[in-house]
């Protein structure tokens, strides 16, 4: 089961976060979603529908509340959430840590997918910890969810270890990273031991 973060201060927490392993499901693959403007921040009156989108998207997975509320007490800046066409369509969540970030969490509202939500929710992400100075990003996703693997090659995300009985059904988990050394050609993350 998972367990919520108990992190949220005045304190900015930010860097001292360790985000939440993160059970996943499907992805969106870019498409053809025109997303008016960058996706912002979460604010409080997007739970609801945050929660919707966590529920379509990961049935008994899906987080809680109070998790999401804690994300975005400790990681507001890189807690997003996109609009199509004034409604919320998917939301991603990273944390940083000492020298990048993990996504800890990106889902869309399945009838938002393939349309490009979640390209943008991790080209913005990408962006927002590449100013901050951060030198990669990584992420899990199951091994089967050939979709997301996609678009994370897509982006430039490479994989750099296999987690065996990382999900609680017992399926693998890959670990993909991206470096982000240089702006106009990401770098290759370093390789993890892979079981």
């Amino acid at each position: 089961m998972k367990q919520p973060i108990t992190v949220c201060s005045s304190v900015n927490t930010r860097n001292l976060l360790k985000p939440l392993w993160r059970r996943r499901g499907v992805f969106s693959f870019p498409g053809v979603a025109e997303i008016r403007g960058h996706p912002l921040s979460f604010e409080n009156n997007d739970l609801p529908s945050i929660l919707r989108i966590e529920q379509e998207s990961f049935d008994h997975d899906a987080w809680s509340r109070e998790v999401f509320l804690e994300y975005a007490c400790a990681v507001s800046d890189l807690f997003l959430v996109a609009r199509v066409a004034g409604r919320i369509a998917g939301y991603s969540i990273a944390c940083l840590a000492r020298h990048g970030a993990e996504i800890a969490s990106l889902a869309v509202r399945p009838r938002y997918r393939q349309e490009g939500v979640a390209t943008v929710l991790l080209k913005t992400t990408i962006r927002r910890v590449r100013r901050s100075g951060a030198q990669a990003v990584w992420l899990m996703v199951r091994r089967q969810n050939d979709e997301a693997i996609r678009l994370y090659r897509k982006l430039g995300f490479v994989h750099t270890g296999t987690v065996p009985n990382y999900y609680d059904d017992d399926a693998s988990g890959w670990r993909m990273g991206i470096g982000l050394g240089d702006k106009r050609r990401p770098s290759r993350p370093r390789r993890v031991s892979s079981a």
